[in-house]
């Protein structure tokens, strides 16, 4: 702002002495041309420099108050990754007006087929399920807070089997002196180093409400954390434990359920709750939802 006073202040200088110019001396005159000229192309750079800034100024405010009420409306997917950044990313070459954000049909998600956790002579036909072939994902459930016997040796032992480990999970849960004992501290190797065929690990309520889920790797791999077997006992299998509560303090490997009549409303809350992914039940129909997969750009 003061170049732009000082380049206008000599240049009406230079103008009002040729002007005002007398003596008609040429030199002086060609020189007082070339300060006058001078001055008003430093001015008209000015003015531009002046005016480009300010419109400048003007278009990031506005897009800097355009960004705040887009992430006013969004929240992370998860650590790293959030609805606004995806947004940004595929901005180039596309006007904003074209961008939106859809819906996928429930045609595109995966659903579940889960097997209700059972005794040590429920493994065998757990082990046969697994191996049946099916479209959608393969969960293990657990009916928490409703008075069961779920065995922290026995939830280990069915969360583990794989295709390669089956012998040495049979051979384990066919005496109770056996599984009982399970996990010895060499048995950790086999059970860090397995596959699980089953996917996911979803805990209900006694109505069948989906509480949450989780990997059943991850999952596998906080049990072995834990150094109170008898609290995560009575925290799922008592009917006066608030599992939720435990899982939370916990358990990261958990994920809570996000709630809705619909799978827009679902979708709603996932971003608002910052849940990434979830297993909810839509139409009758179990579904494991993953945030990512829900949505895609237009």
């Amino acid at each position: 702002m003061i170049g732009l006073i000082l380049s206008i202040t000599g240049a009406a200088i230079s103008l009002v002495l040729l002007i005002i110019d007398k003596k008609k001396d040429k030199k002086r005159q060609i020189i007082l041309t070339l300060a006058t000229v001078g001055f008003l192309i430093f001015l008209g750079q000015q003015f531009l420099g002046y005016f480009s800034s300010k419109a400048s100024d003007e278009i990031f405010k506005n897009l800097d108050e355009r960004t705040k009420v887009i992430k006013a409306k969004t929240t992370h997917i998860d650590s790293t990754v959030s609805v606004l950044q995806i947004l940004i990313s595929k901005l180039n070459n596309t006007s904003a007006e074209k961008i939106g954000i859809a819906v996928k049909s429930l045609d595109d998600l995966e659903n579940l087929h889960a097997f209700d956790k059972g005794n040590p002579e429920a493994w065998n036909q757990y082990r046969n399920w697994l191996a049946t072939p099916f479209k959608g994902k393969k969960a293990l459930r657990f009916v928490a807070n409703n008075d069961r016997h779920y065995n922290y040796s026995l939830i280990l032992l069915y969360l583990m089997t794989d295709s390669n480990n089956s012998q040495l999970v049979r051979n384990t849960v066919r005496s109770y002196q056996n599984w009982s004992n399970f996990p010895e501290p060499n048995d950790w190797s086999n059970i860090n180093s397995s596959t699980p065929l089953c996917e996911l690990v979803i805990f209900e309520d006694s109505n069948g409400n989906v509480l949450g889920f989780a990997k059943t790797k991850e999952f596998l791999l906080n049990l072995n954390q834990i150094t109170d077997r008898d609290e995560f006992e009575s925290a799922l299998n008592s009917s006066e434990g608030d599992f939720i509560s435990y899982a939370k303090n916990n358990l990261t490997s958990f994920y809570k359920s996000a709630k809705g009549k619909s799978l827009e409303d679902i979708s709603k809350s996932m971003i608002r709750e910052n849940i990434s992914q979830t297993v909810s039940d839509i139409d009758s129909e179990r579904y494991y939802l993953n945030l990512s997969s829900l949505f895609e750009l237009k």
